[in-house]
């Protein structure tokens, strides 16, 4: 079962440092057990202070305050040699995170995130940038990282994520996405053609590559799997 309250408070201030919105809130969600009513996890938000400027950048949170519980019913690796043992996490995290206007050519966005991470503590940063070559190129990369210092075990989580679309024209469109983390040190890449006939009825052809990194050279990637599917959208009206 799910429960969920919470509230907030969101004025549009006039005259005030240019800002477009401001929003506060405060919610808690839990989620039990079906069989015998037994929390599984929990989690209360307080947003302090989430402002939206006129000029489109944002402090999307400054200082927000996250509690959590997780019960862990069995043992989990939560990352190769690292095995969390079952019990009751009480975890206190704090977060930041800022952006630039989407609009403009060039954007960005910076997290930063601290705090009880499982039974130690950990602190993540990610940054992402976007860059807008209308009407032809989107460009989008994010780097994250994860520190984490547990009693069981210290771990290094790094996930990079990038992606190129391209558009021919509004009815024929290219994208592509490649992700890389070094806990699995695998690589994915899927690259997908939209070519839309007319409105409602599209031709999809995608194709997925993975590889994985030989332990022996941090370069020397070998092939894994390799998929291509086809897909095609029609819709009737009547």
């Amino acid at each position: 079962r799910m429960y969920r309250v919470g509230g907030g408070y969101n004025p549009r201030p006039k005259d005030f440092l240019n800002l477009e919105d401001m929003r506060h809130g405060i919610y808690y969600t839990r989620f039990e057990r079906l069989d015998n009513g037994q929390l599984e996890s929990s989690e209360l938000d307080v947003n302090w202070l989430h402002w939206h400027f006129k000029s489109g950048e944002a402090i999307h949170s400054f200082m927000d305050y996250t509690a959590s519980e997780e019960r862990l019913f069995e043992e989990f690796e939560i990352s190769p040699g690292v095995v969390l043992p079952v019990g009751h996490y009480k975890m206190d995290r704090h977060s930041i995170r800022v952006g630039s206007a989407r609009k403009r050519r060039v954007s960005g966005i910076l997290s930063v995130t601290w705090g009880d991470f499982w039974s130690g503590s950990a602190q993540q940063i990610s940054g992402s940038v976007v860059v807008k070559l209308p009407p032809r190129f989107t460009f989008y990369t994010k780097i994250s990282q994860t520190v984490a210092k547990l009693p069981q075990g210290n771990f290094t989580a790094r996930v990079i994520t990038s992606t190129l679309n391209y558009s021919v024209s509004p009815r024929l469109t290219f994208s592509n996405l490649i992700q890389y983390d070094n806990r699995s040190r695998n690589l994915g890449l899927q690259s997908r053609l939209r070519w839309t006939l007319k409105p409602g009825n599209d031709l999809f052809i995608s194709f997925n590559q993975g590889w994985i990194n030989d332990p022996g050279s941090n370069l020397r990637f070998i092939a894994q799997d390799t998929k291509i599917a086809t897909k095609f959208q029609y819709t009737f009206r009547f």
